[in-house]
């Protein structure tokens, strides 16, 4: 009997530690934007949302106007305090045109750092699709916006794809910011890649042409050929790694390079991370936990179906093979991806079943490939699509944000948060 006991302690102690899912409750969805014609969030919203170290969360989206002309695009503000989400704050200030694909990072003192792709600079001409710069603004933690956005990029606007696109922003440990965004500025038909540094006062100085700032080059000179849709991560010793989709020719398939770039700003050798994976309205995403590691997560196709993939790059080593993290049955895009403090990755993404979707978040412990959770969190919401996601500093509660579709072109945005970390009451098992 004593031995019969035993084995059934054992088996429940298995059990715990094999479960798929953390003992974790979610808050009642939150609508943050209700309705919005337009209402958007960018191609990589990685960086749409964002809890600082008082446990406030801030959020911006875009309002696309693809009707006028000149367009009023729009990107906008929001911070969530106690549960109380304050009015919309516009972001852009440019005399017309506006700004898409907004993001913001947060530093050290929890000022919110804000980048987008700015239209104010296009022309008639171009029919408003030339010379898209970069731009840039800043909250302090107690403070307001600054009131001049800081142009990050100038290109020349010599041809009709002169344009700087959805850039992705980062700080490091002295608050720098660097921006990566990928740029048509020397051929129409080709994109590379750039990446610029602030200073310690977050200024970007002077009024340089760009070509400073390519981190990617071509030998072959084919014009078809493209570097797209950049992803970044700060490392702590203020390395940065870049990642971006490689696409060849006209084939739609991307392939994922990346590479290093030291605290000096020296370039590592371009590594290639996957022969195929992303697509344009499907980026990569790239984290780094404390530790120095790296995720990447994107999506890759097979057969008919969309699946999450993910890769894993220790702290002085080299990529892993991909990892699946969905299950297979359904199509399965639009990931996001955030390490907490303890080093787990937290994946969420988006699943059609069939026209109308749910969002997935998934904890995986990532120097194993272990899947430890998977759990819908859309709640009662229909259509629930393009999630981001966010981890708070000091607790590891999990934050999320997603568009919840009404039709083709009213949506609303919706939050919610865990409302146990789901991390640090199991540690006792690990």
């Amino acid at each position: 009997m004593r031995n019969c006991l035993i084995i059934q302690s054992y088996l429940i102690i298995l059990c715990l530690l094999n479960t798929p899912s953390f003992a974790r409750d979610w808050s009642e969805p939150l609508v943050i934007h209700q309705d919005g014609t337009g209402l958007q969030l960018a191609h990589n919203p990685r960086g749409a949302i964002g809890v600082d170290s008082r446990g406030r969360v801030h959020m911006v989206y875009e309002i696309t106007d693809d009707v006028s002309s000149p367009p009023d695009n729009q990107c906008w503000y929001r911070i969530l305090v106690n549960g109380q989400v304050s009015d919309p704050l516009r972001i852009d200030s440019g005399p017309y045109g506006g700004g898409r694909h907004p993001m913001l990072a947060l530093d050290s003192q929890d000022t919110v750092h804000a980048v987008w792709q700015d239209y104010r600079h296009t022309t008639a001409l171009g029919k408003w699709i030339d010379n898209i710069e970069i731009y840039y603004d800043r909250k302090p933690a107690d403070g307001a916006f600054l009131d001049a956005d800081i142009r990050v990029s100038h290109t020349g606007a010599d041809h009709a794809g002169d344009n700087g696109y959805v850039p992705r922003a980062a700080v490091d440990s002295r608050d720098r910011i660097h921006i990566v965004w990928y740029d048509f500025t020397a051929n129409g038909s080709r994109a590379d890649i750039y990446w610029r540094a602030s200073d310690e006062q977050g200024l970007f100085p002077g009024h340089a042409g760009i070509e400073q700032f390519k981190i990617t080059s071509f030998e072959s000179g084919d014009t078809f050929d493209s570097h797209w849709l950049p992803d970044l991560a700060v490392l702590p010793d203020d390395s940065l790694y870049v990642v971006w989709g490689f696409l060849r020719g006209f084939t739609g398939i991307f392939q994922l390079q990346g590479r290093r770039i030291t605290p000096n700003g020296l370039l590592e050798p371009v590594e290639i991370i996957a022969e195929k994976g992303g697509r344009h309205s499907d980026p990569p995403r790239l984290a780094a936990d404390r530790f120095g590691n790296l995720g990447l997560a994107y999506v890759s196709r097979t057969g008919n179906l969309y699946h999450i993939q993910f890769q894993y790059c220790p702290a002085g080593g080299a990529w892993s093979n991909p990892l699946t993290v969905n299950d297979g049955a359904l199509d399965s895009t639009q990931p996001n991806l955030v390490f907490d403090s303890t080093g787990r990755a937290w994946i969420a993404w988006q699943e059609d079943l069939g026209g109308q979707n749910q969002i997935r978040l998934a904890a995986l412990n990532p120097a194993v490939g272990y899947i430890e959770s998977s759990e819908v969190v859309s709640g009662g919401f229909e259509d629930a699509r393009t999630p981001a996601l966010a981890v708070h500093p000091a607790t590891d509660q999990i934050h999320l944000l997603w568009l919840r579709r009404e039709d083709e072109e009213h949506r609303s945005l919706v939050y919610r948060y865990s409302l146990e970390t789901g991390v640090r009451g199991w540690m006792w098992h690990r």
